[in-house]
C-alpha cells in the first residue's frame, strides 16, 4: 500500500494529475486510509495509474483513456496503430525543429529573418518550417564527400564584385525592380551558379542566409554602412526569382514534375515506362545542372526520393502545386529509377 505521494513518484504523474483522473472516473480512487488518515493506493490502483501514464505518453487524452477501460470491445490494436502514426509525425516535427535550430545556430538565421523571407514568398509558418526542415534533414543525412571548390579565386572575386554592384545601385537610390538592379542580380546569379546551380531555386534557398534580421544581413549592413541594404537585396532577389522561376532550368524541372504527376493522375504505375522516361530526363537534367564535385546526380536522385517522401515537403508540394498524394508518387517514381544505379547499364 502506497500514499498518493509515493504512488505519484512510482508512475511519474503529479498528485494533481492523479486526482483529476480519479474525478474523471479513469483512475481507481482508494478508500482505505492509514493510521494518519492518508488514502492508500493498492497494487490494482497503482497498476491502473501505470497504464494511464502509458496511454498519456502515447498521446491519448482523458476521454480516449476512459474508453480503453470502459469499453470491453475497445479495438486497442487499431487505435494504437493510429497513435504510432501520430507519434512518428511528432518525431518528424521534432527532427525538423532540431535541424532548423542547428541551421540557425550555424548561419545566424533568426525567426525574424525566416518570417521576413517567408512573407516575401507568401508562405505560411507550417509550410516554411516543413520545407526548411525537410531540406535541412537532407543536408544533415548527406554522406557525400564534397570535392574541391567549383570556382577559382578569380571567379569568386568576380562574384563578390557583382554582389557589391547590387549594393552600389541601392546606395545610388535605384529601386529594387529597376532594370540595372535586376541585371546586376542576374550577373551575380550567373557567376554564383557553380555554387548554387543555374536554377533560381538555388538562389532562393541561399537568400535565406541574408534575409533581414539574420546575422548575414547585419554583417552586410555593418560592413558597408548601408542600413536597409538587406531588405533591398531580398526584394531584388525575390523579384528576380519571380520573373525567372518559370524559365530555363526551373521550368525544365517543374514541367517534368508536372508530367510525372499527370501520369499519376492517369493511374500510371510509378515504374511504368512512360513515368520512368520522364524521371530519366530529370536525372540528365541534374547531371547538367549541378557541379558534380559537390554532389553527383545519382546522389541528388537518392536525396529526391527522401525529400518528396518527407511529410514536411510533400505537404507543401501537394498543396501548393499538384494535389494530394503527388509528392509520394514522385518519390516512388524516383525510388524505382534509383534501383537502376546498381546495374551496369546505368551511367
Amino acid at each position: 500500500m502506497k500514499t498518493v505521494t509515493k504512488a505519484a513518484d512510482i508512475v511519474g504523474l503529479t498528485v494533481r494529475m492523479i486526482q483529476e483522473y480519479e474525478k474523471y472516473g479513469v483512475a481507481i480512487k482508494p478508500t482505505e486510509r492509514n493510521k494518519y488518515g492518508y488514502l492508500m493506493y493498492d497494487d490494482d490502483a497503482i497498476d491502473r495509474l501505470w497504464q494511464i501514464r502509458f496511454y498519456r505518453e502515447l498521446g491519448y487524452d482523458k476521454k480516449a483513456i476512459k474508453a480503453v477501460f470502459d469499453d470491453p470491445c475497445y479495438d486497442f490494436s487499431t487505435t494504437l496503430e493510429t497513435q504510432v502514426k501520430q507519434l512518428e509525425q511528432k518525431r518528424q516535427e521534432i527532427d525538423n525543429l532540431i535541424n532548423i535550430a542547428n541551421l540557425m545556430k550555424e548561419t545566424g538565421l533568426t525567426p525574424k529573418a525566416l518570417h521576413s523571407q517567408a512573407a516575401m514568398m507568401g508562405a505560411t509558418f507550417n509550410d516554411t518550417f516543413g520545407v526548411l526542415g525537410a531540406v535541412t534533414r537532407q543536408f544533415a543525412n548527406d554522406e557525400t564527400k564534397p570535392g574541391d571548390c567549383p570556382i577559382t579565386d578569380e571567379e569568386f572575386e568576380h562574384m563578390f564584385e557583382a554582389f557589391e554592384s547590387v549594393l552600389d545601385l541601392y546606395k545610388n537610390g535605384l529601386a529594387y525592380d529597376e532594370d540595372p538592379v535586376q541585371t546586376a542580380v542576374q550577373a551575380f546569379h550567373e557567376l554564383a551558379s557553380p555554387l548554387l546551380s543555374n536554377a533560381v531555386s538555388g538562389l532562393m534557398i541561399a537568400s535565406f542566409l541574408i534575409a533581414p534580421g539574420s546575422k548575414g544581413a547585419e554583417e552586410i549592413e555593418a560592413e558597408y554602412k548601408l542600413p536597409g541594404a538587406a531588405e533591398f537585396i531580398q526584394q531584388a532577389v525575390n523579384k528576380y526569382i519571380e520573373d525567372n522561376i518559370d524559365k530555363g532550368p526551373d521550368k525544365v524541372l517543374n514541367d517534368a514534375l508536372e508530367e510525372i504527376v499527370s501520369f499519376g493522375k492517369q493511374k500510371y504505375k510509378p515504374w511504368s515506362y512512360e513515368v520512368q522516361s520522364v524521371v530519366d530526363k530529370i536525372y540528365n537534367f541534374y547531371a547538367k545542372l549541378y557541379n558534380q564535385s559537390f554532389i553527383s546526380p545519382k546522389e541528388l536522385m537518392r536525396q529526391s526520393v527522401q525529400l518528396y517522401a518527407d511529410p514536411g515537403y510533400y505537404g507543401f508540394f501537394d498543396k501548393a502545386t499538384h494535389g494530394k498524394g503527388a509528392g509520394k508518387y514522385v518519390s516512388a517514381a524516383f525510388r524505382h529509377y534509383c534501383k537502376n544505379f546498381d546495374t551496369p547499364e546505368q551511367t
